[in-house]
């Protein structure tokens, strides 16, 4: 399987660390073409907190010890009547 014009044999992936998080955010503001700093956690601050809990829950990929992509999915809860229904709802893709 080929990710990112890599194979996965290539890439190590797993969920990111709150030591992730300084390079997460500036891949996150490179592909998403933000010129501020920390857009992701100036702008949606729940989830992009630095912590373990929430750095976590993005998905990473790496290379040669950086991140080259990565994932976030986060916990979300839906209110269908009187039922609540947690899903993961994928929140970005770098």
């Amino acid at each position: 399987m080929i990710i990112g014009g890599m194979t996965m044999m290539q890439a190590e992936i797993g969920p990111a660390r709150e030591a992730d998080y300084d390079e997460l955010m500036r891949l996150l503001d490179l592909c998403f073409g933000k010129a501020e700093q920390y857009w992701f956690a100036a702008h949606n601050g729940v989830r992009y907190q630095r912590d373990g809990v929430h750095v976590g829950c993005n998905l990473i990929a790496r290379k040669d010890g950086r991140i080259v992509s990565c994932v976030g999915v986060f916990p979300i809860v839906l209110q269908v009547g009187r039922e609540s229904l947690s899903v993961a709802g994928v929140i970005q893709m770098a």
